[in-house]
């Protein structure tokens, strides 16, 4: 029996009263499902930060200015010219449609983008296509030929070659909170069906989609992955154990602890998301490792206790203090992720601790008392894992500790300097799959046609009705001239360009007065005229603000990755300044392309915090400042491991970064503490360090391998899925845990061989 009154009285809590420790477990686990209803998820942009925060801010003000940068595009490829009379008529159907869709507040399209030209001596603004025109193939040559040489249409509504062409759909912004665009996406969805038998090639592209496939493909593989790692999982604990009951005793702890965590973050609040959709793994690795070393005690000591609840108490006293720090040491270690600016990894960060220690309370009140009323026959045989002999191992270490400590400190060294060349960066594109249809169609229409998202530029005047100022305007007109020379651009559209050619047109189409006036009236007069003469539907507020002092400017390039476009925006504020501009990058792109920042400092913070934290936690633990520093060595080596390790396969540092640390962290702090905790109990005077290892891996070892096995087995399975973070999750995970292991089985007890001078340097 346990000397630690408080483990003895745990224990009694949990055995005494068997069936009353199940019904409570199960009542105070179910009873909180009745929140669940209520739990909300958010994939969007705005679901990453507070409503405070800086950017949110920034785009809030963007979006009552200027309305907002959501949109979509239809696009679609013909196998001849579009212009053709069933070609034209059905772009004019699909723009009138379009317009009925729910979110959708404007639609533009070939048929009716605002052409400026003039007919004999008087200027002339409307539809492309007008209305009133009879579809002739005359005239659509004609027309083909005008968009052909027009300034803005080729790379914006057509592809040069006219087989082409993409109908945008901007769509209602969300202010102050996120629209769900789903009911819009589900209808083009079926739209695009009926199109194959009218274009050869046709599919949606923009920004909205990316949460939208996000979501799907997350969720898509946890409906695959999740199944087929527990099916793995109940055939190992059969395999090691030969008991169906502890297949279903394992499987209740786990199920319980994910549904009440999930309903633990809708009474608080906590979203649903990519990031937060870690947590069922999370806590399959936990709970696996909770009863797995509950079961692997019991199967032990029922060998040799002839009474079976004798049994379950011993191995449960046996376990109970161990798998309270690792539940604890796991809980330190997700709060540290709580100080993240990021609403998803702080989620991560709260519902981890509270399921971590909701698994063990599981574990405790539910799955000791399941096993003292089943009553498990006693069984002699061994499976081949219980056959396992670690001795030889620890004579090995003992013989060659020098040359391993060296191998492994210089390995660890070259690691680290790999890791130390990656850099933080993120692509959404590229986390979709390659042969996916939006990942294609969003490639394709970039070949083809050009970018159709981009970043949004605010330049103020600093005055009101300061941009008919002619200085002023000549800047932003040699800023949007700057950014048409750089490479990732592939349209660039501003107030200046229509002043440009409504003056050109004024001048019967003359090329030399394609520019802008230089008298500050004149610029009024031509911006004035121009918005009298819109065609109905359509105005200037969201390019000019109703004060006349900002206007914006659409850059649409084809950049997705995180690192190019923080590059990028930095030449635009160094060009900004040049100019003497007072400008400000607004819409989404600064919301998720900033957030590597956010990514950087939390990973950073967490991951040192949660170290120093579990080091002082194990010195106040083991009273001993020697094995505060001991425990460092096996629970950093394999994340710097891993970070070289990313480094080799080719991806970056992101958030997904941050979710693997966060299981690895937890596991590998796991089993060295389960390894030190045996060890404590072994290193007593008379007892040699080699001994005292040998006799610690007979008790931990078993289990610590058994654990590794099926969570680095399981993980693997991730590489099965379709989402692309989904993948580097499980291949990461599971070479990490497996370098933990090796750190705790083969380092650990290098360390104390090479410096313990078989002196005891643990005291229980």
């Amino acid at each position: 029996m346990s000397k630690n009154p408080f483990i003895s009285k745990l224990t009694r809590m949990a055995l005494a009263r068997p069936r009353l420790a199940i019904f409570f477990s199960l009542l105070f686990s179910l009873l909180p499902c009745l929140f669940l209803p209520q739990l909300k998820q958010d994939f969007s942009y705005r679901g990453f930060y507070s409503p405070d925060n800086k950017y949110i801010k920034n785009y809030n003000e963007f979006v009552k200015e200027f309305s907002g940068d959501d949109t979509l595009a239809l696009y679609f490829e013909s196998d001849q010219s579009i212009f053709t009379p069933k070609t034209i008529e059905k772009i004019k159907d699909l723009t009138e449609r379009l317009e009925t869709y729910p979110n959708v507040i404007k639609v533009t399209s070939l048929t009716n983008y605002v052409h400026i030209h003039s007919e004999e001596d008087d200027i002339v603004i409307q539809d492309f296509i007008p209305e009133e025109n009879s579809l002739t193939q005359n005239y659509l040559r004609e027309r083909a030929k005008i968009a052909k040489e027009d300034r803005i249409l080729p790379g914006y509504l057509i592809s040069p070659d006219q087989m082409a062409s993409t109908i945008i759909l901007k769509l209602r912004p969300s202010l102050d909170k996120t629209i769900d665009y789903t009911p819009t996406i589900k209808e083009l969805e079926e739209l695009q069906k009926e199109l194959y038998e009218s274009f050869i090639y046709v599919d949606l592209v923009g920004s909205p989609l990316v949460s939208y496939h996000f979501q799907n493909l997350s969720i898509g593989d946890l409906t695959l992955i999740l199944p087929l790692f527990f099916l793995f999982v109940a055939f190992v604990i059969f395999y090691l154990f030969r008991q169906f009951s502890f297949i279903w005793i394992t499987t209740t702890v786990l199920c319980l602890s994910i549904v009440t965590t999930f309903s633990f973050a809708a009474i608080t609040g906590i979203q649903y998301n990519n990031i937060v959709g870690a947590i069922p793994i999370i806590l399959l690795a936990i709970s696996i490792a909770d009863c797995i070393h509950f079961f692997s005690v019991f199967n032990k000591k029922r060998k040799v206790i002839i009474d079976h609840e004798a049994a379950v108490s011993e191995a449960l006293q046996h376990v109970l203090f161990p798998t309270f720090l690792t539940s604890f040491s796991t809980c330190i270690g997700f709060l540290s992720l709580s100080i993240s600016e990021i609403l998803p990894i702080q989620g991560l960060g709260v519902l981890g601790a509270f399921g971590t220690l909701w698994a063990w309370l599981l574990t405790l009140f539910l799955a000791a008392p399941l096993t003292k009323l089943l009553n498990f026959k006693r069984k002699e045989e061994k499976s081949f894992v219980e056959n396992l002999n670690f001795h030889p191992l620890v004579d090995f270490i003992d013989r060659f500790k020098l040359l391993i400590f060296s191998f492994i400190i210089l390995l660890t060294g070259a690691f680290t300097y790999i890791a130390s060349l990656n850099t933080v960066d993120s692509d959404p594109l590229y986390y979709i799959p390659t042969d996916h249809p939006f990942r294609v169609a969003t490639l394709k229409m970039e070949e083809k046609i050009g970018g159709v998202q981009g970043i949004e530029l605010v330049l103020d005047s600093k005055q009101a009705e300061g941009i008919y100022d002619p200085e002023f305007a000549t800047k932003v007109e040699e800023f949007v001239e700057w950014l048409e020379k750089r490479p990732a651009y592939t349209k660039v559209l501003s107030y200046t360009k229509t002043i440009k050619q409504v003056n050109q047109y004024m001048d019967r189409g003359s090329e030399e007065s394609y520019r802008l006036p230089t008298i500050r009236e004149k610029l009024a007069q031509l911006m004035f005229f121009y918005e009298l003469s819109l065609p109905m539907g359509n105005s200037i507020t969201d390019s000019v603000n109703l004060k006349k002092s900002r206007v914006r400017i659409t850059g649409m390039w084809n950049l997705h990755n995180s690192y190019s476009i923080l590059k990028e925006f930095d030449e635009i504020r160094d060009q900004l300044k040049k100019l003497n501009l007072k400008g400000h990058i607004r819409g989404k792109m600064p919301i998720f392309h900033n957030m590597n920042n956010y990514v950087v400092n939390t990973f950073f913070t967490s991951i040192i915090s949660a170290i120093v934290l579990i080091s002082l936690m194990m010195v106040v633990i083991f009273r001993s400042f020697k094995v505060g520093l001991i425990s460092l060595f096996p629970n950093v080596f394999p994340l710097l491991w891993g970070g070289g390790f990313l480094m080799i396969l080719g991806k970056n540092i992101d958030m997904g970064t941050v979710v693997v640390c966060a299981i690895c962290m937890g596991i590998a702090v796991d089993d060295t503490i389960h390894f030190l905790s045996s060890y404590a109990k072994r290193s007593i005077p008379g007892v040699s360090t080699k001994e005292a290892i040998k006799l610690t891996l007979e008790d931990v070892g078993i289990p610590l391998c058994s654990t590794t096995l099926i969570l680095v087995s399981g993980f693997l399975f991730f590489i099965l899925g379709d989402f692309v973070p989904n993948r580097n999750l499980g291949i990461m995970t599971a070479f990490i845990l497996s370098t933990a292991l090796l750190m705790d089985i083969v380092f650990l007890p290098t360390i104390l061989l090479l410096f313990s001078k078989q002196k005891e340097i643990i005291t229980e």
